[in-house]
């Protein structure tokens, strides 16, 4: 890793980097297939990013889909790209725990927030200039 790689430079490189291209699996949502929100408001294009662990069974009957409020990732049980620091969840996710994924299919997906932003936008009908955006404890907005 560069000695610089630390620096709040590098580490805005890294954030932007993984709102763009995650190294999470996503799914992209495009501008002709928008998010209606019940407020009328439209978003897109836009994508969110999750985790999975374990194997869906045949029958799709063992999934499990682990939501969270205060975490702001979807690192439940692997480490996060952009802190370096362990799933938030992982004494509780994973195989023999008490979400065993040797038996379970474990699904979390981040939660997207909508922060100012200058470079990368979405339209959602209002004319603000913003992003969906996703932040881990302690981050401050772009």
């Amino acid at each position: 890793m560069p000695a610089d790689s630390n620096t709040p430079a590098a580490l805005n490189d890294v954030k932007a980097n993984e709102a763009e291209t995650p190294s999470s699996s996503i799914v992209r949502f495009p501008a002709e297939d928008p998010l209606e929100l019940d407020s009328g408001t439209r978003l897109g294009p836009w994508q969110i990013a999750y985790e999975t662990y374990g194997t869906l069974n045949a029958e799709k009957s063992n999934a499990i889909l682990v939501c969270h409020a205060l975490t702001g990732d979807q690192y439940v049980a692997s480490t996060n790209p952009v802190t370096g620091k362990p799933g938030w969840w992982q004494l509780m996710v994973g195989p023999g725990k008490p979400i065993d994924t040797d038996h379970y299919f474990v699904i979390c997906a981040n939660v997207p927030w909508r922060v100012p932003w200058h470079d990368r936008s979405c339209d959602d009908q209002s004319g603000d200039r913003h992003a969906v955006w996703s932040r881990s404890p302690g981050d401050h907005d772009p």
